[in-house]
């Protein structure tokens, strides 16, 4: 690959990211799932039909971009004692009181792993973030500013090239790259940016303030890199994305009234995937425990895919069919709040499903459309917890 698609290269990797480490949380927004494009590899071989968006080579030198850690999936959370769990004919209030002024600090560690089945190949992403949060308008609309305070990003491809860049120690030499520093400079310009986030009666986001601005300042960054490249591109920071994203890390829809013990209130999360479709999450929570102020909520879901409609730029348009199969409850999550406080204490997400996106490619043997797919198995592990304590 020569310099300038390898730049290219960089820099749509750089977008995909961004928009996980600001608010979407995930290179591929749907749980990880690595960018398939089928023009670059349409056998399916060699890298497993990934874009490599780092070829194994050096820059000015070489920045040694090699990981501090193993990228691996998170441990669970640690087993904490919140009392015994309810008894039947128990109900747990749920509706959180947020007062203005408030603030905590939450580190976010999501982990995901997809696999190619044809070949094996593996991409592994692992980020930390670091969040600050503070209640600037009070119950019954509570609104939440967030702003991301620092972020790690490591990451395993199929050719074997490891990647790991910590803005509380950014590399100088990175920095200098003329290659690697239009990745990451555009990540460490989005530290800082707050957004509102507005609640509804349910608990969950019902708007953002701020996408906007940062749909621009990060177009502005990349349009310096590579003129005209937005244009090709679907926006950054969709709200319909957004929304999800805080919902199921921060504030799940728990509802305004007391849930009985063994009752289930409906919950559906719907993740943007790089195919034109969501994954979607349709399930229920329920109340497991409630002792000292301190109140637990669990949730599994089955996995199922919609079409995502609008979508007009980048490789999706080209994607023709998309199947997405999992076990039964193959969601699982749990938060805790604190009811006195008025905020999550930690949080916890696991998943696994397969993804089948397919390419239209000419016609068959029988005179009908011939498709070439993609076998990818997902697995994504997402962890947040209160560090101001």
């Amino acid at each position: 690959m020569d310099r300038k698609k390898t730049r290219l290269a960089l820099i749509l990797l750089a977008l995909a990211i961004s928009a996980f480490v600001v608010w979407q949380v995930l290179p591929g927004n749907g749980g990880g799932t690595a960018s398939v494009d089928p023009e670059q590899d349409a056998s399916g071989g060699g890298d497993g039909g990934f874009r490599d968006p780092h070829p194994r080579r050096a820059s000015n030198g070489g920045a040694q971009l090699k990981p501090r850690a193993p990228v691996e999936l998170p441990d669970p959370m640690p087993k904490r004692d919140v009392g015994p769990p309810l008894e039947d004919g128990t109900s747990v209030p749920v509706r959180l009181t947020y007062k203005v002024g408030t603030k905590s600090e939450y580190v976010l560690t999501e982990a995901t792993l997809t696999r190619n089945r044809e070949d094996g190949g593996t991409v592994a992403e692992r980020r930390y973030i670091g969040f600050s949060m503070r209640v600037v308008g009070a119950s019954p609309e509570p609104r939440i500013q967030v702003s991301m305070d620092w972020m790690r990003i490591q990451a395993i491809y199929p050719n074997g090239l490891e990647f790991d860049f910590d803005t509380r120690d950014p590399d100088q030499q990175m920095l200098d790259d003329d290659v690697v520093g239009p990745t990451v400079k555009p990540l460490m310009a989005a530290l800082g940016m707050p957004v509102q986030v507005k609640l509804g009666k349910n608990g969950a986001p019902v708007s953002i303030d701020g996408l906007d601005r940062l749909e621009e300042e990060w177009a502005a960054a990349v349009e310096l890199i590579s003129p005209g490249q937005t244009r090709k591109m679907e926006p950054q920071f969709a709200l319909d994305d957004m929304l999800t994203q805080w919902m199921e890390r921060f504030f799940p829809p728990v509802g305004a009234d007391p849930i009985p013990a063994g009752e289930k209130r409906d919950m559906r999360l719907r993740r943007v995937t790089p195919y034109a479709h969501y994954v979607v999450f349709d399930g229920g929570l329920t109340s497991t425990h409630d002792a000292d102020n301190v109140f637990r909520i669990a949730a599994v879901a089955n996995v199922d895919k919609e079409p995502r409609l609008g979508i007009r730029r980048g490789h999706a348009t080209a994607i023709e069919r998309v199947h997405v199969q999992a076990d039964a409850d193959a969601y699982s999550a749990a938060w805790r709040f604190d009811r006195e406080a008025g905020r999550l204490i930690d949080s916890e997400i696991d998943v696994k499903y397969q993804i089948w996106p397919s390419w239209r490619r000419g016609v068959g043997p029988d005179g009908g459309a011939a498709f070439e797919p993609r076998f990818l198995d997902v697995e994504r592990s997402t962890r947040v917890e209160l560090v101001d304590e």
